[in-house]
């Protein structure tokens, strides 16, 4: 079977790079998203006596800008490591993305101390030690899962992740892959952790909307929602005006554009939905909450057939009708 790497989910691309690692180095102890401190937890970390941190880009850094944001994300994944593990050797740093970079970028990051395994390298795996393939395939399958099977991981996954700080990182990377499995076509695949260039503001989820028809071409004419923002808040409680204007800040016209979600366990609290009409009413700024109930709802929509967007747009109607 011929691998088609650029189409790989983020959950397949873990499980192949940690089936060729687990052959290729029977002697490492391999850790999924092992926390290192606050706000670093990378993809895989290798502990053993040469250790690595290794990060997943499933979706290729191709531009000066986004290459040196995972530059920047591995370096304090490196610092954190050596706090936390200051008797270990310091780890040798490495990103894995399916597709092929330009010896340039390479060479940047090489500068850096960081090994860049790209579509090359694991096509090359693959072909030259058929053996790895056959073990991943014999226990994993490229064929498009059944969005019903889907559904039903991400709502257990959601189901399982606690409120809190401590599982904020899982809650907001799962966010991002429901709203992939829910809305990818037609949108594009989410980004994560997104920076502005002065580096003040870090939007957690990004979708870019180059939709030319249907309900999101709507939303990009009438609510400049050229990228969709979305704020994911792992917060027991209710989220309040402070997390509303976190996410106003990120939204202007000139860039991302003026339309933003954020996604939390519970409903908002009326400071929130105060701060929300506002910005509404005297900047054009459309931000809608969605909790576990309203992703509940849209996963089950997308697993029967249905459209999973009604949900956005119920939320915007109920809105704006009670102006």
């Amino acid at each position: 079977m011929k691998f088609q790497l650029p189409n790989l989910s983020e959950s397949d691309l873990v499980r192949l790079v940690s089936a060729i690692y687990r052959i290729q180095y029977p002697e490492i102890d391999l850790l999924h998203e092992q926390r290192l401190g606050h706000q670093s937890r990378p993809d895989l970390l290798a502990l053993g006596e040469n250790p690595q941190i290794i990060e997943l880009a499933r979706i290729t850094p191709q531009t000066r800008h986004r290459i040196k944001d995972r530059i920047d994300q591995l370096l304090r994944y490196r610092e954190a490591f050596r706090e936390k593990y200051p008797d270990l050797p310091s780890p040798q740093l490495v990103m894995v993305t399916p597709e092929t970079l330009t010896s340039r970028y390479i060479d940047q990051l090489a500068e850096q101390e960081i090994t860049v395994l790209d579509g090359t390298w694991l096509e090359t795996v693959l072909s030259n030690h058929p053996y790895i393939a056959d073990h991943f395939l014999a226990r994993h399958s490229f064929d498009p899962e059944q969005p019903s099977d889907i559904a039903e991981t991400l709502l257990a996954r959601l189901n399982s992740v606690r409120c809190g700080r401590t599982e904020w990182y899982a809650y907001q990377k799962l966010c991002a892959e429901i709203l992939e499995f829910l809305f990818f076509p037609p949108l594009e695949r989410p980004i994560l952790e997104v920076r502005n260039e002065t580096k003040t503001n870090r939007r957690d989820i990004v979708i870019p909307n180059y939709c030319n028809s249907g309900f999101f071409h709507f939303l990009r004419v009438h609510y400049r929602a050229d990228y969709i923002v979305a704020d994911a808040k792992n917060y027991c409680k209710s989220i309040g005006k402070d997390e509303v204007l976190q996410l106003v800040n990120y939204l202007t016209e000139k860039g991302p554009g003026l339309f933003g979600i954020v996604i939390s366990r519970n409903e908002p609290d009326s400071t929130a939905v105060m701060v929300r009409r506002e910005q509404w009413v005297l900047d054009g700024k459309m931000i809608i909450f969605l909790t576990d109930v309203d992703m509940t709802q849209m996963i089950t929509s997308k697993r029967h057939g249905g459209d999973p967007s009604t949900v956005i747009r119920q939320k915007i109607e109920d809105f704006r009708l009670a102006i």
